[in-house]
């Protein structure tokens, strides 16, 4: 059966969907962006192939995205000293706080990052 990717838009990132994400047992993915950013939109949808990926096995992962102009995205970004652009990050119960990632990713890293998370068996 041929890949099939979700492109709709992910949910922006706040505060409140990361609490409600984490009291829920799941997992966020947060990736950085701006529309001219081809390594951002690309990070965009590698994180939502991953999520379909993942769905095939019934584990779940919300996808969302950080516009530069986000201000509680950019308060983490600068606690960790990184720069703001592609910044991609992965929430879980066992990273409240979040992992990094590196600036560009691939199915396989994100799925190998969401294992080591312990989020998938």
């Amino acid at each position: 059966m041929p890949f099939k990717a979700d492109y709709a838009a992910p949910a922006e990132f706040s505060e409140r969907l990361l609490t409600e994400t984490l009291e829920n047992s799941g997992t966020l993915f947060v990736s950085g962006y701006a529309s001219g950013c081809a390594t951002c939109q690309y990070n965009l949808l590698t994180a939502n192939r991953t999520k379909n990926k993942i769905g095939q096995s019934g584990e779940s992962v919300t996808v969302a995205g950080a516009r530069l102009d986000n201000a509680e995205f950019a308060a983490r970004v600068k606690e960790a000293e990184l720069t703001p652009l592609p910044v991609n990050i992965l929430f879980s119960r066992k990273h409240p706080n979040g992992y990094f990632m590196p600036s560009t990713i691939s199915v396989e890293k994100l799925t190998g990052a969401l294992r080591q998370a312990d989020e998938l068996k």
